[in-house]
């Protein structure tokens, strides 16, 4: 269970410093609606933001331990989208920071890219309701075609994943091949701690509680891998983004990692030689149909916290080499390993044990229709060299 204690105490400062309704800066005319921007901080809420900072380390270490304690699957998914959406709304906060600090931040709003402040209201409910984002309505069912339903459905699941993936992978190759590409392989090698050290012995007072936030934001970031294959995840997460940088197409590349073709040929056999009770597929068709949601909720307050770095990796400490590009870095590599593995676990689930979170496509296809083991495959004899 969620310590409540720690998750309200939370919210109630949350509430002061990220409103649940969006915020616009007014004062702009223009042809064309600009999106909403954060305002600056008042006195009372600057002083209130230096307090909240123990408040969202604090969840963060609650999420996290009791993430890596979850037996259940739903409890798990529940306690990503809450540490996303926590690590989101670091940023915002951060942001906010930053337009508190006059001439600190002096870059246009073309530069600058969208606010979170019109996320505000994503954040509240990744946090507070983390499991509305996880839902999925299921299309009406054809009765008395339970086999044709489940093949269907289980394609439609495997394309929206693929399709939700490359787009927000998308976001976040922008991003990063925009940096050097030296310093993403560095921020592969380095220690989140080592970073943040550096980060702080180098940030400029005014700007130092800003900087904090963007750190605890990075915490909750990383800490949504998991510790024990984040290299290996960052190490894909790289590969996908050399290939990319070497003319791959983004689609190519989301295929040839996700496999979703191999999977869905493999799942139409099984369902085509299922020989059991057929009404029981029902209930399979609406697991893999869930699966859409469970990814979807997920992908969107991912994508929120890209914005979030998108911003503030303008923050002069965040530019100032090597540390600042290197937080920034190690941020964008773990959001895009976060959204490739999610992805991957969504439509399979075997490959890598080390980010099992969920059963996919292929996991409830293969548990549910109970396929026969394949044979092994023939061994070829071994000719004794002659004398």
């Amino acid at each position: 269970m969620m310590d409540l204690d720690t998750l309200n105490d939370y919210l109630s400062g949350l509430a002061i410093l990220v409103p649940a309704a969006p915020v616009a800066q007014a004062g702009y005319v223009t042809k064309e609606p600009l999106p909403a921007l954060a305002p600056p901080y008042g006195v009372a809420e600057f002083e209130e933001a230096g307090s909240f900072l123990l408040r969202s380390q604090a969840l963060h270490v609650d999420l996290h331990q009791r993430w890596r304690a979850a037996e259940d699957e739903q409890e798990r998914s529940r306690l990503e989208v809450q540490l996303l959406g926590a690590a989101a709304a670091d940023l915002l906060i951060a942001e906010r920071l930053v337009a508190s600090l006059p001439g600190l931040f002096a870059v246009t709003e073309r530069v600058r890219g969208p606010s979170l402040a019109s996320d505000a209201p994503l954040i509240h409910q990744a946090i507070a309701q983390p499991e509305s984002l996880l839902t999925y309505a299921a299309p009406a069912r054809w009765r008395g075609a339970e086999r044709a339903q489940l093949l269907e459905t289980a394609h439609q699941s495997l394309e929206a994943i693929r399709t939700q993936a490359t787009k927000a992978c998308q976001d976040a190759v922008t991003e990063a091949m925009a940096m050097d590409f030296a310093i993403l392989v560095q921020a592969v090698d380095l220690l989140g701690i080592e970073i943040a050290a550096k980060l702080r012995a180098a940030a400029l007072n005014t700007a130092a509680l800003a900087v904090e936030y963007v750190l605890t934001a990075s915490d909750k970031i990383h800490a949504v891998l998991g510790t024990e294959g984040e290299r290996v995840l960052k190490d894909e997460a790289l590969r996908y983004l050399d290939e990319l940088r070497n003319g791959d197409l983004a689609g190519h590349a989301m295929e040839r990692f996700l496999q979703t073709e191999v999977i869905y040929e493999e799942g139409k056999a099984w369902i085509g030689g299922f020989g059991g009770d057929i009404t029981a597929l029902s209930g399979t068709s609406d697991r893999v149909a869930a699966l859409q949601g469970s990814f979807a909720g997920r992908d969107k307050v991912a994508r929120t916290v890209l914005k979030g770095l998108a911003i503030v990796k303008l923050l002069p400490p965040m530019q100032a080499p090597p540390w600042g590009p290197l937080t920034v870095a190690a941020s964008y590599l773990a959001v895009l390993a976060y959204i490739l593995y999610s992805a991957y676990d969504h439509v399979d689930s075997d490959r890598y044990p080390f980010f099992d979170r969920v059963k996919g496509v292929r996991g409830i296809l293969k548990t549910e229709l109970n396929p026969p083991e394949p044979p092994p495959a023939p061994t070829v004899p071994t000719v004794p060299p002659s004398s």
